[in-house]
């Protein structure tokens, strides 16, 4: 069994930090591309919680295709509940010891495979407590707007439930979506 810590250790970080932005849609790819490196810093510090009943996963969504664009779901699935799971709330530690679905690295490859699961990763803040940050704010705004539904900051979520809010650590179903950074 392979984890992700093992796959992002084993891809060149150019190579990972170019995928990424190309997956992106930013006008400051500068600054993005600097705080990916950072983020990819703090990841090589962490320690991770290896888990062999929650393992990651990628598809393409055809149907979902936006003007040409590809669009993927990262999502995990736990296999003691056989329920699908977002990342991006998720502690990174515990992210780098997922196990990962060997027909998603067969499919993607390990560099692109790394990319798309950083940008879940990071799709709320390229730090741990910037996602504590954007979720807080975004919990703030759901109890000052509850009946709006959808999340209107500089990113195009494609979702349609968004009850009981995130929080840090604690992983909501599998969303799909497309960021603009």
């Amino acid at each position: 069994m392979k984890y992700f810590y093992q796959v992002l250790q084993s891809c060149d970080e150019f190579k990972v930090v170019s995928e990424f932005l190309a997956i992106i849609k930013c006008q400051d790819k500068c600054s993005v591309n600097k705080n990916i490196i950072d983020a990819l810093k703090t990841l090589s510090q962490k320690t991770p919680k290896k888990s062999d009943n929650e393992v990651l996963f990628i598809e393409q969504l055809k149907d979902r295709q936006d003007e040409g664009e590809n669009l993927y779901n990262v999502y995990l699935l736990d296999r003691s509940d056989k329920k699908t799971y977002s990342i991006e709330a998720v502690p990174w530690d515990e992210v780098l010891g997922y196990a990962v679905d060997e027909a998603s690295i067969a499919k993607y490859g390990d560099v692109k495979f790394t990319a798309l699961v950083l940008y879940g990763m990071t799709y709320f803040g390229f730090s741990e407590k910037q996602i504590q940050n954007t979720i807080k704010a975004f919990n703030d705004e759901e109890v000052l707007y509850p009946k709006t539904g959808k999340y209107h900051w500089n990113h195009m979520i494609m979702m349609s439930d968004m009850k009981g809010g995130y929080e840090i650590g604690k992983r909501k179903k599998s969303r799909i979506y497309k960021r603009n950074v």
